[in-house]
């Protein structure tokens, strides 16, 4: 009976080890998975950081424009109003004026739309970046967004990065990591197809496939 007792003393104090065993096993998963959401979610949040300051960049120049055009008109209100305070005011001024002020408000209003859109890229790429969801999404939309939110990138090359996508095509995914996929593909393509002064395009082909799929070529 003693020797039955110590064999299940035993028995037990091996199946408290186990149980420990395993305690600390799942403990060092969890913390592992934890560790791993982590640096994804570093990962994605450094990429917004680089895609926030490029589309910063690409923003300056609509607004510099859009500024630059609104001086001016200012300027020429002034001179026309010194003119007719002056009783210099001819019509040929008042004809140059409204010449100079139709200019200068098609320019302010085409770079201030074209600055509205890349920070409504710039959105809805950055919401995509920081989730994981899966969502419905329009494909050459949300193609068109990407690309212009990474148009920094060879804005200062002789690079041309044409798309080709047909309208209309419905996509139920993961809008994120697809984003990831082309914008790697692309900063590839980037620094490994073109040397540094040398001119080229990237073709970033996107067509319905059978079944579910796409195929996406670039």
């Amino acid at each position: 009976c003693l020797l039955f007792a110590v064999s299940f003393a035993g028995f037990g104090w091996t199946i408290a080890r186990l149980f420990a065993a395993h305690s600390a096993l799942r403990s060092s998963a969890a913390e592992v998975a934890a560790s791993q959401r982590r640096a994804a979610q570093s990962e994605r949040l450094a990429e917004v950081g680089q895609l926030a300051a490029g589309v910063a960049h690409e923003v300056n120049t609509p607004l510099g424009v859009a500024l630059t055009a609104s001086s001016y008109l200012q300027q020429q209100a002034l001179e026309l109003r010194q003119d007719l305070g002056s009783g210099r005011l001819t019509g040929s001024k008042v004809a140059a004026y409204v010449e100079a002020a139709g200019q200068s408000s098609q320019l302010i209003l085409s770079n201030l739309e074209r600055a509205a859109r890349l920070v409504q890229s710039f959105k809805q790429v950055s919401v995509d970046r920081t989730s994981d969801g899966r969502r419905q999404f329009e494909m050459l939309s949300f193609a068109e967004a990407l690309v212009d939110s990474l148009h920094t990138l060879w804005r200062q090359r002789a690079i041309e990065v044409r798309l080709h996508c047909p309208p209309g095509l419905k996509m139920d995914s993961f809008p994120g990591a697809l984003g990831s996929v082309l914008t790697n593909l692309v900063q590839n393509a980037l620094v490994h197809a073109f040397d540094a002064s040398h001119s080229g395009h990237i073709d970033i082909d996107i067509a319905a496939a059978d079944g579910d799929s796409v195929i996406l070529s670039v």
